[in-house]
């Protein structure tokens, strides 16, 4: 699990706090399988929230090379982007937290450490969106909130499907914005304990 989301999710009901929060793609498969053992999981999930989804669809595909696939990936509030580059290492601290705050309607500032690691994440997504590394067969679950101004001019679905060549299964959450880690962390936990295409 991306950790962006894990800690909103550790804890929710029916999951036993089963998340492990990863930082990158950068992650040893047998480290994360260590971990899902150590939790006494049988089933891994694997979560991106935002830029985070290419870090997670990166594992999913090395599990799968590993002959270890997992239960499914779930993107979360995210969409491939427009643009070749990352636009946020233009962007100074201040503008990036007004941004942030906007996507949810509610005004929060992150911390250096935090706006360095989103710079790094974003980074990283859009290197990754130029030749990405995907599951060929693990199930690519999409969870959005239908309010979300990030995603609202867009069709994520029909977007991820063109980037990935493959099916991807989406659901929406009524009057859901962008941090939906944050603010629908039950309803998250459910729907990832129960996916099904």
């Amino acid at each position: 699990v991306y950790a962006a989301a894990a800690a909103e999710l550790c804890g929710t009901s029916g999951t036993g706090g089963a998340f492990y929060a990863v930082r990158s793609a950068h992650v040893d498969p047998a480290e994360l399988l260590a971990a899902a053992d150590a939790l006494h999981s049988t089933r891994v999930v694997l979560l991106g929230s935002c830029a985070g989804t290419a870090a997670a669809l990166t594992l999913a595909a090395r599990l799968e090379q590993a002959g270890m696939p997992a239960a499914g990936v779930f993107l979360i509030a995210s969409a491939p982007a427009k643009y070749k580059n990352s636009p946020w290492r233009f962007f100074g601290d201040r503008a990036i937290n007004r941004y942030l705050s906007k996507l949810n309607g509610q005004s929060f500032k992150l911390a250096k450490h935090e706006i360095q690691s989103f710079r790094a994440d974003t980074d990283y997504f859009f290197e990754w969106q130029k030749q990405p590394e995907s599951p060929a067969h693990t199930p690519i679950y999409l969870l959005t909130g239908d309010a979300d101004p990030m995603l609202s001019k867009m069709n994520p679905r029909a977007d991820w499907e063109r980037l990935l060549g493959r099916e991807v299964c989406a659901r929406s959450v009524p009057g859901g914005m962008h941090y939906l880690p944050h603010t629908h962390a039950e309803l998250l936990a459910r729907w990832i304990l129960d996916a099904e295409c």
